[in-house]
């Protein structure tokens, strides 16, 4: 650079006149670049720069700047506004609001919607039966969508929120309910293969903890002198907590995985996958799989409570370990609405004998009799 500014003060001095050589090569370089530098700085007419990046992104900004502002979203603005000056429900609930209604025309639009509803007064019944049926998430995020709609159209002035049967839930698939028996739940606890496996088995099958609140155990929840457990319940802003006694098995494990560990350390510090993998593990040790017998943790929470019960716990015993808001709860829970119903129907028969002459009657009894066993 000092070479180069040599140069230009030698050519000042001389009038122009510069000896040829490499010296003379960079002062064309130099002044050819900022002579380009000049043109390529000069503005256009309006004032904007030349440059070919400008022109792109302010015809982006102008696409985003209309895409936001549609009908449908100056219409929600307007409805979260009106929440807010209410006071009725919180800002965390307006935000839920918000962020479900600001999705419905893009939900719409991925449904294959062909007429898709600019404004609240636009929604029909078919745009809501297109969502109930396809919907990707479970009853309870649909119920929450649907309500925040329909107070939506409610507030627009469409009929459409009067209508009880537009806004209708699907029905609930009940699923199957499944429990181990005692030489299941033995055979799973002397096949785990690891202390984790035995210790998820023992809080879960011997104690009817959920898999998250094994998952939130710490050091300090652990009483060993006394024999007891502090559980923080189930429920995503904290949950309940609940003092329950621990099964010796139980005590036993809990020992062996405590040890060396700070009261703050959690007992079983691995991720819900990992808690999966390893039951899923010990349920293959002991051969469940080649039996075609499927066991998860709600299963050996399931167990817990029908062989507690079974082996004489008082229901309402069993609901506080459980950690259940009703007794029903709790008689679903462990299939005894159903096993009682099935003996309510062998009483029925007993006292009528009205099968007793039908000739399909003693094959029937006797299939009956077979299943039970």
């Amino acid at each position: 650079m000092k070479r180069v500014t040599q140069g230009i003060a030698r050519e000042r001095s001389t009038g122009g006149a510069v000896e040829s050589g490499p010296q003379q090569g960079r002062l064309d370089f130099v002044q050819t670049s900022l002579t380009g530098w000049r043109q390529d700085s000069r503005p256009l007419q309006g004032g904007v720069n030349s440059n070919p990046r400008a022109e792109p992104r302010s015809t982006k900004k102008e696409e985003t700047e209309t895409t936001v502002h549609d009908p449908w979203t100056e219409a929600l603005d307007r409805f979260v506004r009106f929440k807010e000056s209410e006071q009725i429900i919180g800002p965390r609930w307006v935000q839920g609001i918000r962020w479900s209604l600001s999705r419905t025309p893009r939900v719409w639009k991925r449904l294959g919607v062909s007429t898709i509803p600019r404004t609240p007064i636009e929604v029909k019944p078919e745009h809501l039966s297109i969502i109930r049926t396809s919907s990707r998430g479970g009853r309870a995020a649909l119920d929450l969508h649907f309500c925040a709609l329909r107070r939506f159209l409610r507030w627009a002035g469409n009929d459409l929120s009067a209508n009880r049967t537009a806004w209708r839930l699907p029905p609930v698939k009940t699923s199957r309910r499944r429990w181990l028996t005692k030489d299941q739940l033995s055979d799973l606890c002397r096949a785990a293969p690891s202390p984790r496996a035995r210790l998820v088995i023992a809080l879960e099958g011997f104690n009817g903890l959920r898999r998250v609140e094994v998952l939130r155990l710490r050091v300090k929840d652990v009483n060993l002198g006394q024999g007891l457990l502090d559980i923080h319940g189930n429920g995503k802003m904290g949950g309940k907590w609940r003092q329950i006694p621990l099964h010796s098995l139980t005590m036993m494990e809990l020992k062996l995985a405590i040890a060396g560990k700070r009261p703050e350390d959690r007992i079983l510090p691995v991720a819900r996958t990992m808690a999966d993998n390893v039951l899923r593990t010990a349920a293959d040790s002991a051969g469940f799989a080649e039996r075609g017998t499927r066991v998860s943790h709600h299963d050996l929470r399931r167990t817990f409570g029908r062989l507690a019960n079974e082996a004489g716990m008082d229901l309402v015993q069993l609901k506080n370990l459980y950690g259940h808001n009703s007794l029903d709860q709790t008689i679903h829970y462990i299939g005894l609405d159903v096993r009682k119903m099935r003996e309510g129907i062998e009483l029925l028969e007993e006292s009528m004998r009205v099968t007793s002459d039908h000739p399909e009657a003693s094959s029937s009894s006797q299939a009956t009799s077979t299943g039970r066993n």
